[in-house]
């Protein structure tokens, strides 16, 4: 039998601090992949292009020089303000902004971790993350926790499963069974130092299509029960640790590593602190003197009305239904989602398939003595 779930207990706030810590750094990770290699290096958002766009986003456009730079500046500081806490929830919401307009001017970028993080930075913006350990309390120490309702973690470890348990169902499919789109994949890799001939070799592609098929689907069934959660740690650091290796996927294997944490006991990050204060003793110091500097603080828990109970409830239910029924609404189009692709995106259909195309046009013009010809040099989506 299972037990009923207190979603309004209270719990220790430590580890929704260090999730903001970590959150944030990603967040700064994919501001710096937008603006450092996909803005200055490959110029991906020449406002004089040609841009993909997303359905009722058309009107969403790259601004010139000076200011997308002065917006995604804007989206990197905000990021470490973020992880240090200061001027939170103003800071969270900017980062929110300037991903979503990062993701909206060019649909061939799309990244299901680019789409969760857009999703995190929202909720993030309510979440109480501040009110420990944070630049914010050090300026406002009234509003100091110790203790956060339990749902806060809850949501955070829901959105995690929903992410893998839909991303291994989109894998039950016979080209992925069959150890494709992997075994193409693994053999652009062949030239990699040292491991290359090995994942190369078909066995490695046969392996990692079922070992990553079982892991997504079931991942998160391994975390939430205490008896299992230290072998789904293990298979977790495994899984992602391999990712790193052969794929280059940005900050996902970093944020999930966060967000698997949340499974275990909430004051894990406290039992790290006290293991370094043992083994360094400066480190003990500084400790000590946080301590100090909000001793005088109240200890009391966040505290809920009935009514604002209710509210959480209803607004939980609705995150969770969309989340739940989202991902399924290519099931209500005709067709086969691997080629129509309506309801491909934002369904962590994740690793399936890749895509390049080329094409080129012929110009004629009464102005011109010849026609020409431009080509359009491959695209990856």
């Amino acid at each position: 039998m299972f037990k009923k779930v207190d979603i309004f207990k209270s719990v220790d706030i430590s580890s929704l601090v260090f999730f903001r810590i970590v959150f944030g750094l990603c967040v700064f990770g994919e501001m710096m992949g937008l603006f450092v290699y996909y803005h200055l290096t490959k110029d991906t958002f020449d406002p004089e292009a040609f841009h993909f766009t997303y359905y009722l986003l058309h009107w969403v456009k790259p601004l010139d020089s000076p200011y997308i730079e002065i917006i995604f500046l804007i989206g990197i500081v905000a990021s470490l303000c973020i992880s240090l806490g200061k001027y939170y929830r103003f800071a969270c919401f900017t980062s929110f902004l300037v991903l979503l307009y990062g993701f909206s001017m060019e649909k061939a970028l799309y990244l299901n971790h680019g789409y969760l993080l857009i999703v995190l930075c929202l909720f993030m913006t309510f979440y109480p993350s501040h009110r420990n350990f944070s630049l914010d309390l050090r300026k406002n120490p009234s509003i100091y926790a110790s203790q956060i309702p339990a749902f806060y973690i809850y949501l955070l470890c829901f959105m995690m499963g929903v992410v893998y348990f839909y991303g291994g169902i989109a894998k039950l499919n016979s080209d992925w069974l069959q150890a494709q789109p992997l075994k193409i994949w693994l053999g652009y890799k062949k030239d990699y130092f040292l491991i290359g001939p090995l994942i190369a070799k078909e066995a490695t592609a046969w392996f990692m299509s079922y070992g990553g098929l079982l892991f997504d689907l079931s991942i998160s069934f391994l975390l939430v029960f205490r008896k299992t959660r230290k072998l789904g740690l293990i298979l977790f650091i495994s899984f992602h640790f391999m990712n790193l290796l052969v794929f280059q996927i940005g900050a996902f294997p970093w944020l999930s590593a966060a967000l698997s944490l949340l499974f275990f006991p909430p004051d894990l990050p406290k039992k790290w602190i006290n293991w370094l204060c043992i083994k360094f003793p400066r480190l003990a110091k500084w400790k000590d003197n946080y301590l100090y500097s909000i001793s005088t603080l109240p200890k009391d828990p966040l505290v809920l009305s009935p009514i604002r109970k209710k509210g959480i409830s209803l607004v939980l239910t609705l995150i969770v239904s969309f989340n739940l029924l989202f991902p399924l609404r290519h099931h209500l189009f005709e067709g086969d989602v691997k080629w129509t692709e309506e309801g491909h995106r934002y369904s962590w259909r994740m690793m399936l398939r890749g895509k390049r195309g080329a094409g080129s046009f012929i110009i004629k013009s009464d102005q011109l003595p010849e026609k020409g010809r431009v080509e359009v040099p491959g695209l990856y989506l």
